[in-house]
């Protein structure tokens, strides 16, 4: 009987090593030793009539699962197998003293109720088809609308939006518009204060500081280029190419080591310019070639460019009646007709442009005719005074609404690039008659829009003098 009780406490030692070992095979060891524990239950009655009693087995598993200790694996051991998506869960049955750590959770800080909320600033840059009813209702400041709209002022002001300028928003705690600022230009703002129901509008007026700036410039390449070295703007350019354009191409004549010269005015507001122009004076050299522009105000408070000599640079007639890409064919007495294939004269300039591109009015006229006439197409004929007539040839359709006897005004679209007629491509015939004799459109001499006006001759001379000397480089100050 001894020898049973020293078996079965020495299969539950084993039994414990192997729950620590095998963790997952500890439900069938409790089995093996809930067996055991019947089997003491049996021979209770034989253990008691013995002088030297055994402790039962029931007592002295808790002892031993208390000191039994985890057996390391060898070599010999079969490896434990473990799915990737299980944990396997380690139990310290030894460690009776241990205490769960506790997290400290930081204290909740205190929020000022009462705490006050700084106004919102929204800058905005006003684009193309913003008005002041889509730029606030995008913000939710819609209740502010009808008190701007009320007010005849602010109404009239904001009613058209330039692309360009800067609108100020400024909104309480709340969200609700407190403040508006429209600047209209560098000198000009609005300003229209929300208060309870009532918009009040203040026009203010901007400190701001005018200079003359020089510029003499060597083109090597392009204008532009040449233009973005010397930190030219494109708004200056831009002018510059505007007052020249009636006697330069500059999308065809400009060469290298062409040079210009330019005294414009730049306007700064808070030590950064804030606007460019305009163009007092400008030299431009093209091709050997000097062009001079000054401008000037006459007595009925106009302003337009002059030569030095007193002649408008604004011609009667303009260069070219569209934006075209090549001349395909010159003026000529004799030219072998492409469909034809004959000699024959060709009194005008075809200009190549693709289909629909917009035919201008080279300068005021009334139409003289409008519709099909043989290898023209479809022609339209303008009449400007008793001496200059206009024709233009080979057009695809013609502006709406126009007829024989409308009046047109000079840049006035009146139809677009076609091939009708006897044409091999999309192209613009263009003719220049005077007293109905063709000339050449490219080289006859086009007639000034105006002279300045002999009131106006001596202060116009007096600064035309001035302004040349600095285009000159006589003055290296300017004040």
């Amino acid at each position: 009987m001894n020898k049973l009780f020293q078996f079965s406490q020495r299969l539950v030692e084993r039994g414990c090593q192997w729950i620590g070992t095998y963790p997952r095979k500890a439900g069938l060891i409790v089995a093996i030793l809930i067996g055991l524990q019947l089997i003491e239950l049996i021979f209770a009655g034989i253990s008691l009539s013995t002088s030297n009693p055994r402790p039962p087995i029931c007592t002295t598993v808790p002892h031993i699962l208390a000191t039994a200790k985890p057996r390391l694996h060898t070599q010999q051991d079969r490896p434990i197998k473990t799915l990737p998506h299980r944990k396997t869960v380690h139990l310290n049955l030894a460690r009776k003293d241990a205490t769960p750590k506790v997290k400290k959770i930081p204290p909740k800080k205190h929020v000022l109720k009462n705490k006050k909320i700084a106004p919102k600033h929204h800058k905005l840059i006003i684009k193309r088809g913003d008005s002041i009813t889509k730029l606030l209702k995008a913000r939710h400041m819609n209740k502010c609308i009808p008190l701007i709209i009320k007010n005849k002022k602010a109404a009239k002001a904001l009613h058209h939006l330039t692309p360009g300028n800067t609108l100020l928003l400024e909104s309480n705690k709340h969200g609700h518009l407190k403040r508006l600022l429209y600047t209209f230009s560098s000198k000009k703002q609005l300003e229209v204060s929300i208060s309870g129901h009532k918009a009040t509008v203040h026009w203010l007026k901007r400190a701001v500081k005018q200079h003359l700036v020089y510029q003499n410039v060597l083109i090597q390449s392009s204008l532009h280029s040449a233009a973005n070295q010397h930190h030219i703007p494109n708004t200056i350019v831009a002018q510059l190419a505007h007052i020249f354009e009636h006697d330069i191409n500059f999308s065809r004549d400009i060469r290298s080591q062409d040079r210009f010269a330019l005294l414009y005015y730049v306007e700064d507001f808070n030590d950064k310019p804030a606007h460019y122009g305009p163009i007092i004076a400008a030299k431009f050299i093209n091709r050997g070639k000097q062009y001079t522009a000054i401008r000037f105000v006459d007595h009925a408070n106009t302003t337009h460019y002059y030569t030095p000599e007193g002649y408008s640079l604004e011609r009667s007639f303009l260069r070219a009646p569209l934006q075209y890409t090549h001349i395909s064919s010159g003026f000529s007495e004799r030219r072998m007709h492409p469909i034809l294939h004959h000699i024959r004269a060709h009194h005008g300039i075809d200009f190549a442009a693709p289909y629909g591109t917009p035919v201008q009015a080279t300068a005021n006229g009334r139409i003289s005719f409008k519709g099909w006439k043989g290898g023209y197409g479809r022609m339209i004929m303008i009449r400007h005074n008793r001496r200059y007539t206009t024709v233009y040839g080979h057009m695809q359709r013609f502006t709406p609404h126009l007829k024989a006897g409308s009046y047109v005004k000079q840049g006035q679209i009146i139809g677009y690039v076609g091939s009708s007629g006897l044409a091999t491509g999309p192209h613009l015939h263009y003719e220049f008659r005077i007293n109905n004799v063709p000339r050449n459109p490219l080289t006859v001499k086009v007639p000034y829009q105006h002279r300045i006006a002999k009131r106006d001759w001596p202060s116009f001379h007096q600064s035309a003098h001035k302004w040349e000397s600095y285009l000159r480089g006589v003055h290296t100050r300017i004040s």
